[in-house]
């Protein structure tokens, strides 16, 4: 087991953690993969424990499209909500910019809009992202940006960008505003 964290339970609360961030259904690889990126379990470690949260019943599995998919389960939810401050802070940092790239907007059924009008002296372009209802019925806006832009060129492109990826363009901002590359990579 790497540095950072020191059991089988910590592994456990890590792992259903970034699940529950992600907010739609993995392949084993992926999550696999994101607790690697992370530098906190090691494969063995998390062979073992992914296992056992699903025999426990906090993660669930299903096939789609021929392959496994898993997904969290309101159990997992209760699990990681109530015991994510066990986890160190660093960890649930890095999990958190470890999980924005590999969540899909589409598949967590986050959904984005984007305009672009002309103003004196330029363009103003409006974007928002917002995500799925969640339990208690409210949706959440991920994303909120207004930016003045003076050429038509470049405002054009931004439109452009932001329409073919918005996830990328969130992770982007994540990424400047924390002064982390680690949501970018």
């Amino acid at each position: 087991m790497r540095s950072g964290l020191t059991g089988e339970n910590e592994i456990k609360i890590f792992i259903l953690y970034l699940m529950d961030q992600i907010k739609h259904g993995v392949r084993y690889d992926d999550i696999a993969n994101m607790t690697y990126e992370s530098g906190y379990v090691g494969y063995f470690d998390f062979a073992d424990v992914f296992s056992k949260l699903i025999d426990s019943g906090d993660i669930s599995e299903l096939e789609s499209g021929g392959e496994n998919i898993y997904n969290i389960t309101q159990r997992g939810k209760a699990i990681a909500e109530n015991l994510e401050h066990l986890l160190p802070a660093a960890s649930k940092t890095k999990g958190i910019a470890v999980a924005a790239r590999y969540s899909d907007l589409k598949k967590s059924g986050a959904s984005h809009s984007h305009t672009l009008e002309e103003e004196p002296g330029g363009y103003r372009f409006k974007c928002k992202i917002i995500d799925k209802p969640g339990d208690d019925g409210y949706e959440k806006e991920m994303l909120g940006v207004s930016l003045f832009i003076k050429d038509r060129a470049t405002a054009e492109k931004i439109s452009e960008k932001f329409s073919q990826n918005p996830g990328a363009v969130y992770r982007a901002i994540c990424a400047m505003l924390t002064g982390d590359a680690a949501f970018l990579f």
